[in-house]
């Protein structure tokens, strides 16, 4: 699945460009919900994920697309043995367009981001919060009507834990496109 994932981001580079996409030309705001899946057997024998809410913000840049992200999921115990915990994820997108055709077009991209987990078990009251690095590779297939974005959210996602931990979110949203004014498009330059 990795390496899937890793050739289609690369090819992904060498095909289509559009080299005209103006910086900040406009904004990309929404929100989406998504399935999270656990690879790691020593997690998931002890946890199952919620649900991913997220927020994102997305626009043009150059030849690609830069945004934020901002999840929010909890890792909710499978036995007594083990603690609850809240997961709130920081992230920063960057990313290609690789397929436009009329309405619907495609873009890959890299997430690199902080995932900061915390608890509220009296177990831990010494060290109840713990932040962590993670990296992801992204694929979002949409379709634009009008200024409506309906997307699809695919990320494999890699958490620098001191035991590694993989996760796949596959989910969906919507985000509204807003157009940016000329006198904030040369404030930004």
């Amino acid at each position: 699945m990795k390496a899937l994932i890793l050739n289609f981001s690369i090819i992904a580079l060498f095909v289509h460009q559009d080299l005209s996409a103006q910086p900040f030309s406009s904004i990309e705001i929404g929100a989406s919900l998504s399935s999270v899946s656990i690879f790691d057997k020593s997690y998931s024998k002890r946890w199952k994920i919620s649900p991913a809410k997220s927020l994102q913000v997305r626009t043009p840049f150059y030849i690609g697309i830069i945004g934020t992200n901002i999840d929010l999921f909890e890792y909710q115990a499978k036995n007594s043995q083990v603690s609850d915990f809240t997961s709130i994820n920081f992230s920063s997108y960057l990313g290609l367009n690789v397929l436009k055709f009329k309405s619907f077009s495609a873009s890959t991209g890299v997430i690199v981001g902080i995932q900061k987990i915390e608890t509220d078990s009296p177990e831990f009251d010494f060290n109840s919060e713990e932040r962590e690095l993670y990296f992801a590779f992204s694929l979002e297939p949409k379709v634009q009507i009008n200024r409506i974005i309906l997307f699809g959210d695919f990320q494999y996602r890699k958490i620098f834990n001191y035991y590694r931990q993989h996760l796949l979110t596959v989910g969906t949203g919507i985000r509204i496109n807003l157009s940016v004014s000329k006198k904030v498009r040369d404030f930004v330059d």
